[in-house]
């Protein structure tokens, strides 16, 4: 998500600039507060299972990643402003379908908001799971969620 709102944007910088700015400002209040609870345990837990993890985010994220110390928790990351089209455009699920080499049938896309990342899994023919937006995040959760066919399951 973007730090700076509109009406903040310093004046006269270009957006690699204005992003590298962001970037900064966004890294330093992430490194603070840390990830999720339940994230890096469940992303090691997925990976531990065989599972390719791969991120689609609207938004440029490496240095959140990075300051979440999560860099090189995703084999890759698609973002949607670099495609330019945002969720619910499937364009970062096809481009992760397309760069893993993987069928829609094999790949489920674990989100938070059906009216984005649920939307944009069904275009692209992929499975979404939702997610509650807050609290912390665990596999045995996922998959009880995803057993009694949960929202977008």
């Amino acid at each position: 998500c973007t730090v700076v709102c509109s009406s903040d944007r310093p004046a006269g910088l270009d957006r690699p600039a204005r992003a590298a700015l962001e970037d900064g400002w966004s890294a330093a209040g992430l490194a603070r507060a840390g990830p999720r609870p339940g994230v890096p345990a469940l992303l090691e837990a997925l990976r531990a299972r065989g599972l390719t993890l791969l991120l689609v985010t609207d938004h440029p994220a490496r240095a959140k990643l990075a300051a979440l110390g999560l860099a090189g928790a995703f084999a890759a990351v698609h973002e949607g402003e670099a495609l330019g089209r945002l969720k619910p455009d499937p364009a970062g699920l096809l481009a992760a379908l397309a760069g893993a080499g993987l069928a829609p049938d094999e790949l489920l896309h674990v989100g938070d908001r059906a009216e984005t990342d649920g939307l944009a899994a069904a275009r692209a023919g992929v499975r979404a799971l939702i997610v509650p937006p807050r609290g912390p995040l665990a596999l045995g959760a996922l998959e009880a969620r995803a057993a009694r066919g949960g929202p977008g399951a």
